[in-house]
This record gives C-alpha cells, structure tokens and sequence, in this order.
C-alpha cells in the first residue's frame, strides 16, 4: 500500500512538473507577440493548462478574464462567449454558484444572440447543472430535457447522453433509485454508440445499485469505472471511486478490502492537498508578476512625468530663444536706425558748412 501512496505523490509531482515547464512557455510567449488572434489562442492554452489539473482555477480566471477583455477590444463575439464560459465554469468549480450562474446566462444570451449554435447545449447543461447543486429540481429537469431535445434533433448520441445522466442524477436525488437507474442505463446505451463514455456514470450508477440493495452489481461498476481512470491524474473521481468502493466493501463485511480502499482514498486526498498547497504558490506567482507589471507602470508613468517636464523645460528654452532672438534684432534695427541718424546728422552740419564757406568767399 505504501507503494501504491508513493507512487501516487511521483506522478502528482512530476505532473506537476511537466506543466509548469509548459505554462512558462506560454507565458513567455505572450510576452513576444502581442497580436491579438495570438495572444486570444495563447490564453486559451493557458486556461486550458490550469482548469485541467482541477487545482489552479485563480490562474484559470485571471487568464479567462485577461482573454475576454482582448476578444471586446477586438469586437470577436465567438471568443467573448468562449471566455465568458471559462469565466462561469470556475466560478462554478469554486462553488460561487450565483456569479457562475450570471455568467452563464451572460454567455447564452450572447450565444443565441450571434447564432452560435455550438455552445448552448453545454450552457444549458451548466446551468442545469447550478439548479441541481442549489437543489432547485424543477429547473434543472428542465435545462437537461433541452440537452436531450437537442441531441435528438442534431443527431448528437453523446448529448443524449450527457442529458440522460444528469437527469438520472436528479431523480436519485429524489430518492426514486429505480427511475434513476433506467435513465443512467440510458446514458449508458448512447455512449456505447457515441463513445468513450463518461468517467462518473459507472461511480453513478454503482452508487445508485448500491442504494437499490444490489451489492455486487454496484462493486463491479465501481471497479470498472476505478480501473478506467486508474491511470489518470483526476485525484477527485479516483477519490470518490475507492471511497465508494470501501463503502461497498464495508456494507457487505468485507472489512479488509474496505480498509485497503480507505488507505487508497487518504493517499488521493493527500494528492489534492499537495495540490491546494501548490496553488497558494501559484497565486503568490501571479502576485508577483502582478507586482511586476505594477513597478513597469509606476516606472512609466514617472517617465512619462520626466518627458512632460523636459518638454516643457524645452517650450520654456524655445519662447526665451525666439524673444532673444526677436529683442536683438530690435537692438540690431535700432542700431542701424542710430547710425542712419548719426550720418544724417553729420551730412546735415557738413552742408550748412559748406554753405557758410560760400558766403564767405
């Protein structure tokens, strides 16, 4: 068993390893090209990068908000209902379930507004999704029915599928296991048509043959589901796999196979809170670079108040230049008109000279 934990803590540090070597690629990248269908494509990887390993979704919004406000400068409505999308889904992983739900409906209203088809079934399906975890059933019911609907008429098995699930989901909710368990085999059926199926249905419905007092139908779709995703690094659908299973195991008195499964649920939540600790370094990061951007600013601004002074040291050095120059081409005319005078002066006392020496002769 200590195996199994140690190699579980490996392949969460070398995971995480290996993706912050690509993120600070990324980023580095943002920094060398600033067009616009760029930079849009690199934010996009880097939410990517974040909301998948279902632990930095502070680093996931602070690029899906950075992304949203390029594609409104850039007037690009496809890319607004995109990041508006991110935006709402980590609100929604972060449990603000209110302002995901905002943005969700910001999104499909923009989305039906531009014809952008693609995206409303997946908005529908969150938005259901919000109505279910706030246990408002009604409207819930009524989001994943539209799922269905367009599955049905767009020939799309897996959102059949999807809708199908969530629909079992809530009337397990409501305690009627059996309807749940028929809409759940439904699920089921499309995705053997429209593969591969979902990672949950197998933890959902072996919860819910649980539930029914069917022990060994529902340990054998919790293992088959755990042995799918074994390989995964999805620590949050393993943990709930082998919680259930040592539920499973413990219900029927098999006492050391449900202890061994405990052991394997501890050593994935200590994988996720090896996670959450290295979320707080990531946010340190990002207040960092922050920071940094903050100190380029200040020190842009005091140069741009260096320049205004210079320029206006400059104008002030200009209109001392133009009255120097205007005044000594005064004192130069005044001159001149001077020496005229002077001149005029003394051709005026040399003629009445020259008169007197007339007379005299």
């Amino acid at each position: 068993m200590k195996v199994i934990i140690y190699l579980i803590f490996f392949i969460a540090v070398t995971h995480g390893v290996a993706q912050t070597s690509k993120i600070d690629s990324l980023r580095s990248k943002l920094g060398e090209d600033r067009r616009p269908n760029v930079q849009i494509s690199l934010h996009h990887k880097l939410i990517d990068e974040f909301y998948k390993s279902a632990i930095y979704y502070d680093s996931a919004f602070y690029y899906a908000k950075k992304g949203y406000q390029i594609a409104l400068t850039e007037d690009l409505p496809k890319e607004q209902v995109d990041f508006l999308f991110n935006i709402a889904a980590v609100y929604y992983m972060t449990e603000k379930r209110e302002l995901a739900l905002q943005y969700y409906e910001q999104c499909l209203e923009l989305a039906k507004k531009e014809n952008l088809m693609e995206f409303i079934p997946a908005i529908f399906n969150n938005i259901g999704d919000i109505y279910m975890k706030e246990k408002e059933y009604v409207n819930a019911k009524t989001y994943f029915e539209e799922v269905v609907d367009f599955g049905k008429k767009n020939q799309k098995g897996r959102l059949e599928a999807i809708g199908y699930l969530n629909l079992g989901e809530i009337f397990f909710y409501e305690n009627d296991f059996q309807k749940s368990i028929t809409y759940f085999e439904k699920s089921e059926a499309m995705y053997k048509l429209s593969p591969p199926k979902h990672i949950g249905i197998d933890y959902l419905m072996a919860r819910t043959y649980l539930a029914l007092d069917q022990p060994k139908i529902a340990e054998q779709k919790a293992l088959e589901g755990y042995r799918a995703i074994i390989n995964s690094q999805d620590y949050h659908s393993l943990y709930d796999y082998v919680l259930l299973l040592s539920k499973i195991y413990a219900d029927t008195g098999m006492y050391k196979e449900a202890v061994g499964y405990n052991k394997l649920a501890l050593a994935y939540n200590d994988s996720l809170n090896v996670g959450k600790d290295l979320s707080e370094v990531e946010k340190s990061f990002l207040h960092m670079e922050l920071q940094e951007q903050n100190n380029k600013l200040q020190i842009l601004q005091q140069k741009n108040k260096y320049i205004g002074i210079i320029y206006i040291i400059g104008s002030l050095v200009v209109i001392l230049l133009v009255i120097l120059i205007t005044r000594q081409r005064k004192i130069v005319r005044m001159t001149k008109d001077i020496h005229d005078i002077q001149n005029s002066l003394i051709k005026y006392e040399l003629d009445i000279k020259k008169n007197k020496n007339k007379h005299i002769l």
